[in-house]
This record gives structure tokens, sequence and C-alpha cells, in this order.
């Protein structure tokens, strides 16, 4: 609660109009009681990172710029498999979201992908004794995820 009103106040003090202010206030409180940070903007976004606003618009309508590309070579045959690792400047922005945000909230029970006490072998048991596995392996994952889907993960 006192979250909630200090943001009122707080915007209230800078001539919004009362209900832009609890509407604000009201997000800012979820935030808070989800231990999550309190961004209200791009701008905001960059301010807290220390970053460029500039350098961030760059990176989100030109992302292919910021990415070192590579390949390597498969385990199990002789295909090869593209990499592509961010820049230092986009990698330390991605590090702070994952650390920030992505850290604190919670995963399915049943994923065990990225999360840090489980492994492959955790995955591997909880299919001992079935009958059928399926197995994907989803080409281009990660470069197939819009800002939509990033929005809906820490919506309120």
């Amino acid at each position: 609660m006192i979250v909630r009103a200090k943001w009122k106040d707080f915007f209230i003090n800078e001539h919004l109009p009362v209900k832009q202010a609890e509407l604000l206030a009201e997000y800012a409180h979820s935030l808070h009681l989800k231990k999550l940070p309190i961004i209200f903007e791009l701008e905001h976004f960059c301010f807290l990172l220390g970053i460029d606003k500039a350098y961030v618009y760059r990176v989100i309508y030109r992302k292919h710029l910021f990415y070192r590309t590579f390949s390597i070579k498969k385990k199990k045959n002789n295909d090869r498999r593209e990499i592509q690792s961010p820049l230092p400047k986009l990698k330390y922005i991605q590090t702070w979201i994952k650390e920030n945000i992505l850290n604190d909230l919670e995963v399915s029970t049943r994923s065990f992908a990225y999360v840090k006490s489980l492994s492959i072998l955790d995955n591997a048991k909880a299919h001992l004794g079935n009958d059928e596995l399926l197995k994907l392996d989803i080409k281009n994952y990660f470069g197939n995820i819009t800002t939509p889907m990033v929005t809906n993960v820490v919506s309120v």
C-alpha cells in the first residue's frame, strides 16, 4: 500500500491527472509485489541501465547488426550449427533483463530448461517408464520470439 501511495503522490506532484497517477501507481505496486523492477517506459529502462536510448532503438529495429554470427560443427554429424552471439553492450542489456526480471519469474514445474537447479538428467528422469518420447529441435527458437511474446511475460 505504501508503494502505491508514494507513486501516486509522485505523479500528482509531477502534475499528472489523478486518474493517470492512480493507474501508474497501481502498475508500480503490482510490479513491486512481484519483486520486479518498476519500469514505466523505454526511456526509463535506458536510464536504469545507463544505456543511450538511441542505441536501444537501433537494437530493437536493426537487431541483426548487434550479433556476431559464426558456425560450429555439430557433435553427431558433419552438419554445422549457426550461432548468433550478442555484442558486449547488448549482452549487458540481456544479462540485466535476465538477472532483474526473468530470474524472478515463476517457471512451470514441467519446465527443465534454463532452471539453475535442474539438469538434463532431471528432465530424463521425468520421462522414465513412458512408452514414447517426442524430441523436438525448434529451428531459430530465440530468433522467433516476438515483442508481444516478451510483453506478455510480465504483463500485469
